[in-house]
Protein backbone atom coordinates (compact mmCIF):
# COMPACT_ATOMS: atom_id res chain seq x y z
CA UNK A 1 0.00 0.00 0.00
CA UNK A 2 2.88 2.65 0.66
CA UNK A 3 1.69 4.08 4.02
CA UNK A 4 3.27 4.49 7.54
CA UNK A 5 -0.39 4.07 9.79
CA UNK A 6 -1.29 5.06 13.11
CA UNK A 7 -4.23 4.62 15.57
CA UNK A 8 -6.42 7.80 16.56
CA UNK A 9 -8.55 8.60 19.68
CA UNK A 10 -11.77 8.40 16.98
CA UNK A 11 -12.43 5.31 14.62
CA UNK A 12 -10.03 4.86 11.09
CA UNK A 13 -6.60 4.38 10.66
CA UNK A 14 -4.77 8.11 10.77
CA UNK A 15 -2.14 7.85 7.72
CA UNK A 16 1.10 9.24 8.50
CA UNK A 17 3.27 8.98 5.46
CA UNK A 18 2.80 7.99 2.20
CA UNK A 19 5.58 6.58 -0.19
CA UNK A 20 6.11 8.42 -3.31
CA UNK A 21 5.12 5.89 -6.12
CA UNK A 22 3.18 3.74 -4.21
CA UNK A 23 -0.42 2.55 -4.92
CA UNK A 24 -0.98 5.32 -2.01
CA UNK A 25 0.21 7.82 -3.41
CA UNK A 26 -1.26 7.15 -7.02
CA UNK A 27 -4.53 6.69 -5.36
CA UNK A 28 -4.34 10.48 -4.37
CA UNK A 29 -3.88 9.53 -0.21
CA UNK A 30 -1.75 12.19 1.91
CA UNK A 31 -0.69 12.59 5.16
CA UNK A 32 -3.22 13.35 7.73
CA UNK A 33 -5.93 11.64 6.19
CA UNK A 34 -8.15 9.46 8.34
CA UNK A 35 -9.25 6.05 6.67
CA UNK A 36 -12.60 4.38 7.27
CA UNK A 37 -13.48 2.06 5.56
CA UNK A 38 -12.27 -0.21 2.67
CA UNK A 39 -14.88 -1.73 -0.19
CA UNK A 40 -17.61 -0.26 2.90
CA UNK A 41 -16.39 -2.34 5.49
CA UNK A 42 -15.81 -0.21 8.33
CA UNK A 43 -12.07 0.09 9.72
CA UNK A 44 -11.49 1.19 13.37
CA UNK A 45 -8.01 0.99 13.59
CA UNK A 46 -4.58 1.03 11.91
CA UNK A 47 -4.58 -2.91 12.47
CA UNK A 48 -8.27 -3.39 10.60
CA UNK A 49 -6.59 -1.55 7.74
CA UNK A 50 -3.40 -3.99 7.23
CA UNK A 51 -5.72 -7.26 7.67
CA UNK A 52 -8.29 -5.80 5.09
CA UNK A 53 -5.66 -4.97 2.53
CA UNK A 54 -3.50 -8.54 3.21
CA UNK A 55 -7.06 -10.12 2.19
CA UNK A 56 -6.79 -8.84 -1.24
CA UNK A 57 -5.03 -10.02 -4.24
CA UNK A 58 -1.74 -7.90 -5.47
CA UNK A 59 -2.63 -5.75 -7.92
CA UNK A 60 -6.52 -5.53 -7.11
CA UNK A 61 -8.48 -2.57 -6.51
CA UNK A 62 -10.24 -1.71 -3.53
CA UNK A 63 -12.36 1.51 -2.83
CA UNK A 64 -11.09 3.23 0.24
CA UNK A 65 -13.40 6.09 2.26
CA UNK A 66 -11.57 8.52 4.30
CA UNK A 67 -11.82 11.84 5.94
CA UNK A 68 -9.51 15.15 5.17
CA UNK A 69 -9.53 17.80 6.85
CA UNK A 70 -13.42 17.37 7.93
CA UNK A 71 -14.66 16.41 4.53
CA UNK A 72 -15.34 12.51 3.44
CA UNK A 73 -14.32 11.44 0.63
CA UNK A 74 -13.38 8.14 -1.57
CA UNK A 75 -11.22 6.47 -4.06
CA UNK A 76 -9.93 3.24 -6.15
Amino acid sequence: MGVGLADTSSNGALIGQVDPGSPAAAAGLRPGDLVTAIDGKPIRSADDLVAAVQQDHVGQSVTLTYTRQGTQHTTT
